[in-house]
């Protein structure tokens, strides 16, 4: 569903993990820019609901995690996590206009 940005299950036995690499690396590279260049700069990002959506859910991370780097004293390392989560969450929400305008279920 995510295009790109899911990790593959890896399990056997007793063991469980999770590969992060999965996908096309050229999908999470444009993807990542993406979310680099037109919805973290607050002037940048495009006007509609899907623009909204990722921009809200952009600042909510970074205020919450602005917050856990202030309690913890260190610097910000949540910046490439922030940027990530965004474009997972830009994805499922592309994914779903894409069904929508397919007229499949969800």
């Amino acid at each position: 569903k995510r295009l790109g940005m899911a990790g593959d299950e890896l399990s056997s036995g007793d063991r469980k993990g999770w590969n992060a690499g999965s996908g096309s690396k050229m999908c999470r590279t444009e993807l990542y820019m993406w979310i680099l260049v037109a919805i973290a700069p607050k002037g940048n990002r495009p006007h509609g609901a899907i623009g909204e959506r990722l921009g809200n859910f952009y600042d909510e991370r970074q205020k919450r995690f602005e917050i856990e780097k202030n309690d913890q004293g260190g610097s910000n390392t949540f910046g490439k996590l922030i940027i990530s989560q965004t474009a997972a969450y830009g994805c499922k929400l592309l994914f779903k206009e894409l069904k929508k305008a397919l007229k499949l279920k969800e």
